[in-house]
C-alpha cells in the first residue's frame, strides 16, 4: 500500500485519468508533464499539477482554443525514460512525436519569472539486449505553427539524471513546424542541445538563448533561422553554420548562441525611430504601424506635423508604406515641413480611395525607384515634390505611376516639381496632364517647365488640341497654368465646357512657334454623325502662330461606324485677331483653316483674320452672319467651298467676283483676281416690297448671298445683296 507523498500523486493520476478519459470531455492535441489536456481538465490545470508535486508554484491555464498562459510557473518534473514538461502533438515512445491533429496557431503566454526543469530518469530498453538510456526533450511543439510570446521571461532546462549514458540526451526545445517569438526573454538550456528544429524559426523579437552540453542549437538549414529588423546576433555576433551547427567565424563550436533586440530598424516616422516596443503603435495615436513580416509602414488615416522627419528610411530597400484613408504628412501653415527620404527600391501603395497630402520642405526623395500603386498623391516641396539619385552613374531615377495612380505635385519655388524619369505603367489608363506636352516624354519633365505636374486618368478626349497640348477632361481645369508656363498664353483666359462643347477665349494672347497650329480640332474617331464645336469670344483675343496655320480643323472622318462631320462656329461679342506665318517661310498656312466637307460659322463678333497662305479657308460652307471681318493671304483671302452670307457686306474688293480654283473657290476682283484682302461688314437688311416682275430701283449689281452675279434684277422672295447691302425681297 502507497504512502504519504507517493499516495497523494497516486490518486492525483486516478482523479486525472477519470478526469481526462471522461466520455463528454474534448481532448486536446496537448500534453501538460504527460498529461493530456480535455475540457475535463483544462481549468483545473493548476491545481492537478501542483496535487502530482509538478508545478510548484504559480499557474497554467489553456483557454481551450489557442492560448496557454504560463504565468510565474516554477515546474519540476522528472520521469522515467523520455521526460517532457510540454507537448503539442501525439506522445509515442523513443521515436519521438505523431506530427497531426496539432494546434494550428498555438500560442504560448510567458507572464512573470517561470522556470521549468525536465529531469529523464535512467530506464532500460526492451529487446534483444537491454540497454539503459534517458532522453528529456522539455518543450516539443508539432504544428504548422505556434507562438512564443509575453512580456516576462522562461528558462527551460532539460537534464538526464545519469549523463553517462550512451543514450543521453537533453533538448530543451525540440520544434516541428513554423515556431515564431514575439516578445519575452528565454532561455534553452539542453544535456544535448537547447533546441533542436526541422523547419524555419522567427525571431521577431524579444531575447533568447540557446545554451547545450553539446551544441547550442541544431537546425536544418541556415535560413531556418529568420531574425526581423528587430533582432540581431549577439552571441556569436556573426555565427557560421555547417552541417546544422553553430560554429564562430575562428571555426569553434558554439555551446551558448544568443539572439537579442537590435537598436532599431532604419525607419523613422515623425521622429520616432522604430523598434520592437513601439513597432505596432510608432507615434501613440493607432494610425501609424510597422508590419515586421512584409517589411511595410502602414498610414492609416494619419496626421505627421513634426519639425523631424516625416518620414525617413533612406537606408531601407523595399519598404512599402501602405495608405488607407486620408493621409497628411506636413503642415506649411504651422511651420512643421519635414522631409520624406526612401531608401532604394521603395513603394507607396493606396488601399481603397487612399490619399496622402504631403507638404514638407524637401519633397520626396528617394533611391533608384518609386513606386506609386493605386493612390491619389498631392506632394508640395520647397524645391522639388519628388526627387531621385542612383546608385548607378549614368542612370535617371524612376518614378513610376501604375494602375489608378494620381499625382498632383508642385514646387514652391522656380525648379522642376519632378527632378527625375516619370514611368506610367498598368492598365488603367493614366497620362501626363500636366505640364502639357509632357505626355509624350515624360522622361524629360525638367525640360518642360514642370513646375507642376500633374498625372492622373484623362477621361473623356474632347478632340481638341491647344499648342499640341491635347485637350480632355483631366486637364481642362489646367488650361490656363499649362499654356503659361510653356510660354503661350501671354494673358487673358481660356477654358472649355464639356457640356456645350465649347472653347471659351477670353482677352487671350496666345503666341506659338511650334509646328503646329495654336489651336487644332477633328471629328474624333469614337463615333459617327454631325457633331459641333463652339469658340465663344469675350473681349480682344490675338493668336500668332509660327510654321502652320494658326487654327486648324479637320471636319470629316471616316469612322468604323460611318462618316463623322464637324461643324464648327465662332460666336460672341469679342474679337479674334489671327497671324499665321513668318515672311522668311512659304506655304499655304492660313490664318482660320478647315479641310473637309464640314461648315464654318462666323456669328457675330469682329475678325482679323491673316496667313501667309490665306486668311481663312474651309473646305465646306463659309457662313457669315452679323460679323465685321478682314481677311488678309498671300494667296488669296478667303476661300472656300461655297459661301452663304447673312445681315453682311463685302465692302472691299467692291464689284467682287467669285473664281473657282481645283480644289476651292476664292474671292476676286471685278477682274477675276484673287483678293489678297477681303473686307466684310455687318448689315442690317433694308425690306422692300414689291410686286413679282416689276421694276425696281438698284444703285448696283444683285447678287445673291453666296457671291454669285445675277443676270437680272430678283423677282423671287428671298435675300439679295444690292451696292453692297443686303436686301430682303418679300413680295
Amino acid at each position: 500500500m502507497k504512502t504519504g507523498n507517493s499516495f497523494s500523486r497516486w490518486m492525483a493520476a486516478v482523479v486525472l485519468t477519470a478526469i481526462s478519459t471522461c466520455a463528454f470531455a474534448k481532448s486536446y492535441p496537448l500534453y501538460v508533464c504527460n498529461m493530456q489536456v480535455t475540457d475535463g481538465n483544462r481549468q483545473q490545470l493548476t491545481t492537478l499539477l501542483s496535487q502530482m508535486g509538478y508545478l510548484k508554484s504559480g499557474s497554467i491555464t489553456f483557454d481551450g482554443d489557442k492560448t496557454l498562459v504560463l504565468n510565474n510557473a516554477v515546474v519540476d518534473f522528472k520521469e522515467k525514460g523520455i521526460a517532457r514538461f510540454l507537448s503539442n502533438g501525439k506522445l509515442n515512445d523513443f521515436e519521438g512525436i505523431l506530427l497531426e491533429n496539432g494546434i494550428n496557431g498555438l500560442i504560448v503566454k510567458v507572464e512573470g519569472t517561470n522556470k521549468v526543469t525536465v529531469t529523464a530518469q535512467t530506464d532500460v530498453m526492451e529487446g534483444s539486449e537491454s540497454m539503459p538510456y534517458a532522453m528529456a526533450v522539455a518543450i516539443t511543439m508539432a504544428s504548422e505553427s505556434y507562438t512564443f510570446e509575453g512580456s516576462g521571461s522562461l528558462t527551460v532546462n532539460a537534464l538526464c539524471e545519469d549523463n553517462t549514458l550512451d543514450y543521453s540526451m537533453g533538448y530543451a526545445f525540440m520544434e516541428y513546424g513554423q515556431c515564431r517569438f514575439r516578445g519575452g526573454t528565454y532561455t534553452f538550456h539542453g544535456k544535448t542541445a537547447g533546441m533542436l528544429t526541422s523547419d524555419k524559426v522567427f525571431f521577431d523579437y524579444g531575447d533568447i538563448t540557446f545554451i547545450g552540453d553539446d551544441f547550442s542549437a541544431l537546425i536544418g538549414h541556415e535560413e531556418d533561422f529568420v531574425l526581423s529588423p528587430f533582432m540581431k546576433w549577439v552571441t556569436p555576433e556573426n555565427p557560421v553554420f555547417f552541417n546544422s551547427m553553430l560554429y564562430t567565424e575562428s571555426g569553434d563550436a558554439v555551446n551558448m548562441a544568443k539572439i537579442g533586440p537590435s537598436e532599431g530598424i532604419d525607419l523613422s516616422v515623425g521622429g520616432q525611430r522604430v523598434t520592437a516596443f513601439n513597432y505596432d503603435d510608432i507615434l501613440g495615436d493607432g494610425n501609424v504601424y510597422y508590419d515586421i513580416d512584409q517589411n511595410t509602414l502602414v498610414l492609416d488615416g494619419a496626421t505627421i506635423t513634426t519639425y523631424e522627419a516625416g518620414i525617413e528610411a533612406s537606408d531601407m530597400e523595399g519598404l512599402n508604406i501602405e495608405l488607407k484613408g486620408n493621409n497628411v504628412i506636413g503642415d506649411y501653415g504651422s511651420g512643421k515641413c519635414p522631409y520624406i527620404a526612401l531608401g532604394k527600391n521603395a513603394t507607396i501603395s493606396g488601399i481603397g480611395n487612399a490619399t496622402l497630402t504631403v507638404r514638407v520642405r524637401d519633397g520626396i526623395f528617394f533611391i533608384d525607384k518609386l513606386t506609386l500603386n493605386n493612390v491619389a498623391m498631392n506632394v508640395r516641396g520647397a524645391y522639388h515634390a519628388f526627387s531621385g539619385s542612383t546608385t548607378e552613374s549614368g542612370l535617371t531615377a524612376e518614378l513610376a505611376a501604375t494602375n489608378g495612380t494620381t499625382i498632383d505635385a508642385y514646387n514652391e519655388y522656380d525648379y522642376e516639381a519632378v527632378m527625375n524619369r516619370l514611368e506610367l505603367i498598368g492598365d488603367e489608363v493614366t497620362t501626363v496632364l500636366l505640364p502639357a506636352n509632357a505626355e509624350t516624354q515624360p522622361d524629360l519633365l525638367q525640360y518642360y517647365d514642370g513646375r507642376h505636374v500633374v498625372v492622373g486618368n484623362p477621361g473623356n478626349h474632347y478632340f481638341v488640341a491647344l499648342c499640341g497640348w491635347n485637350l480632355n477632361e483631366g486637364n481642362k481645369s489646367y488650361l490656363e497654368e499649362g499654356l503659361t508656363t510653356q510660354g503661350f498664353l501671354k494673358g487673358g483666359s481660356i477654358g472649355f465646357d464639356e457640356s456645350t462643347f465649347t472653347l471659351r477665349l477670353n482677352g487671350v494672347t496666345i503666341e506659338s512657334l511650334m509646328d503646329i497650329p495654336v489651336i487644332q480640332a477633328n471629328c474624333g474617331f469614337n463615333s459617327a454623325g454631325e457633331k459641333k464645336l463652339n469658340v465663344e469670344l469675350t473681349g480682344n483675343n490675338i493668336i500668332k502662330s509660327g510654321r502652320t496655320s494658326a487654327i486648324h480643323i479637320d471636319s470629316e472622318a471616316t469612322t468604323p461606324w460611318g462618316p463623322a462631320r464637324l461643324t464648327t462656329t465662332f460666336k460672341g461679342g469679342g474679337s479674334l485677331t489671327v497671324d499665321a506665318g513668318y515672311s522668311l517661310f512659304s506655304g499655304q498656312m492660313a490664318g482660320i483653316e478647315s479641310e473637309g466637307d464640314g461648315n464654318v460659322n462666323f456669328t457675330g463678333g469682329t475678325y482679323n483674320l491673316k496667313g501667309l497662305g490665306f486668311g481663312v479657308k474651309t473646305g465646306g460652307q463659309l457662313f457669315l452672319s452679323g460679323v465685321s471681318m478682314t481677311a488678309e493671304g498671300d494667296d488669296c483671302a478667303v476661300a472656300f467651298g461655297n459661301i452663304q452670307m447673312e445681315n453682311v457686306d463685302v465692302a472691299t474688293p467692291q464689284d467682287y467676283t467669285i473664281t473657282s480654283h481645283y480644289s476651292y473657290s476664292a474671292i476676286a476682283d471685278k477682274y477675276g483676281n484673287d483678293a489678297k484682302k477681303v473686307v466684310f461688314t455687318s448689315s442690317m437688311p433694308t425690306t422692300i416690297n414689291h410686286a413679282a416682275g416689276t421694276a425696281q430701283t438698284d444703285n448696283g449689281p444683285w447678287r445673291s448671298t453666296d457671291g454669285r452675279l445675277l443676270n437680272s434684277k430678283p423677282v423671287q422672295k428671298g435675300v439679295y445683296i444690292n451696292n453692297g447691302k443686303k436686301v430682303v425681297v418679300n413680295k
